[in-house]
C-alpha cells in the first residue's frame, strides 16, 4: 500500500467495499483528491525526515523505561537525546549490503 490503508495493492479503493459490491461497483482510489485519506503507520514513518525519524526511534525506546526510571528518580532524557544523536548519524551512514 501507498499513501493510505484503504488502497489495495492494485489501487483500488478498499474503504467502501461491501457496499459497493452490493451494487455491483468498484472505486479506484483517488489518493489526491480524498478528503477520507487515512495513511498507515508506515507511510507516516516513510515520510519522516532524519531527525524525525531519529527523535521517534528515541522516544519509542525509551517510553518502556520512563516508568521505571520515574519510580527509581532517574531522569533518562539525556539518555534519550543520546540516542536521538546516535540514530541520526547511524541514518545518515551509507548502507551496507549485509
Amino acid at each position: 500500500m501507498d499513501g493510505c490503508i484503504y488502497r489495495s495493492q492494485f489501487d483500488m479503493c478498499e474503504k467502501s467495499k461491501e457496499e459497493d459490491e452490493k451494487i455491483g461497483i468498484r472505486r479506484w482510489c483517488d489518493f489526491d483528491g480524498c478528503e477520507d485519506k487515512h495513511p498507515s503507520n508506515a507511510d507516516r514513518i516513510r515520510a519522516m525526515s532524519d531527525e524525525d525519524l531519529a527523535e521517534f526511534v528515541a522516544q519509542q525506546r525509551f517510553c518502556a523505561l520512563s516508568p521505571i526510571a520515574d519510580k527509581l528518580g532517574i531522569d533518562i532524557t539525556q539518555m534519550s537525546v543520546k540516542c536521538r544523536d546516535i540514530m541520526l548519524d547511524w541514518l545518515r551512514q551509507e548502507a551496507s549490503n549485509d
